[in-house]
C-alpha cells in the first residue's frame, strides 16, 4: 500500500518535471523502485530531441548492479 502511494507520487512528480523539460526541447523517464521476488531496482533514462540520450540502471538484489549507457545519433 505504501509502495503504490509512493509510486504515484513519483508519477506525478515526474509529470511535472516533464511539463518543464518539453519547454526546453528535453524528455526524461524515470522509474521508481520496483519489487520483484525480493529484488529491487531503479531505471532512470533521460533524452535529448536531438537525438543525445542516456541511461543509469541501478539493480540492489544480493549484490548492487550499477550499468550507465549514453548514445549519440548525428541529425
Amino acid at each position: 500500500m505504501l509502495q503504490d502511494a509512493v509510486r504515484e507520487l513519483a508519477n506525478i512528480v515526474a509529470g511535472r518535471m516533464q511539463e518543464r523539460l518539453q519547454g526546453a526541447g528535453m524528455t526524461l523517464g524515470l522509474g521508481l523502485p520496483v519489487y520483484v521476488g525480493g529484488a529491487r531496482s531503479l531505471n532512470v533514462g533521460a533524452s535529448l530531441v536531438n537525438g543525445v540520450s542516456a541511461h543509469v540502471q541501478l539493480g540492489l538484489p544480493d549484490r548492487p548492479v550499477l550499468a550507465i549507457g549514453f548514445a549519440a545519433k548525428e541529425g
